[in-house]
């Protein structure tokens, strides 16, 4: 089964909360099904709601690749090791989740714990360079690779997103980019956020 990291679907399901879509604590746990959010540092997203933010993007940056994501040293270290986050572009603030498991039962259960960062805030050039059609070439060149494979694909997004920014997320988790997959999240975030409906129809 095809999934996607907890830091992608929580920027896609409290962004469409920001933008009323549903509340915030009920978008928690659209993201994260079947998940002890402990530690949680949770307050920190509808603080971020209380404070006028728009919008939670992810980054799922890898050694030398950290694509989109506020600087810091802290951060970077962070992110990287942990393989993922979200953040607000215009705090700089950011959450990096330690996904653990631990038996119950005869089963186990996740537990998700937030750390906070703080990093310098993203200027919004930075999210003006993040094109569909370039996304959607990069994702052209790499198909090849997944036609000769299939994942069941049974993922739990908003039903806000357009087909075309959806088919990115699916494609790219398909394809195994992590780069890839962070700048079609964003970008759906910022059409759940009302910013970039228009080139995203």
């Amino acid at each position: 089964m095809l999934e996607l990291p907890i830091s992608v679907q929580v920027s896609l399901w409290v962004s469409a909360a920001y933008a009323g879509a549903l509340p915030v604590d009920e978008a928690l746990r659209r993201a994260c099904p079947d998940t002890d959010l402990v530690n949680g540092r949770t307050e920190r997203f509808h603080t971020w709601a209380d404070l006028g933010q728009h919008v939670v993007l992810v980054a799922l940056p890898r050694p030398g690749i950290p694509g989109l994501l506020p600087r810091g040293s802290a951060v970077l270290a962070a992110a990287t090791e942990a393989g993922q986050c979200v953040f607000v572009p215009g705090l700089g603030d950011v959450l990096v989740p330690t996904v653990s498991t631990s038996p119950s039962g005869s089963s186990a259960v996740t537990h998700i714990r937030w750390a906070a960062y703080a990093g310098d805030p993203l200027p919004g050039r930075h999210l003006d360079h993040l094109d569909p059609d370039v996304i959607e070439a990069h994702l052209a060149d790499e198909i090849g690779s997944v036609l000769a494979r299939s994942w069941p694909v049974d993922i739990d997004l908003p039903g806000m997103l357009t087909p075309r920014t959806r088919d990115m997320i699916v494609l790219a988790a398909q394809v195994g980019s992590p780069l890839l997959l962070a700048q079609a999240t964003c970008l759906a975030a910022l059409q759940l956020a009302g910013i970039r409906d228009a080139t995203l129809e």
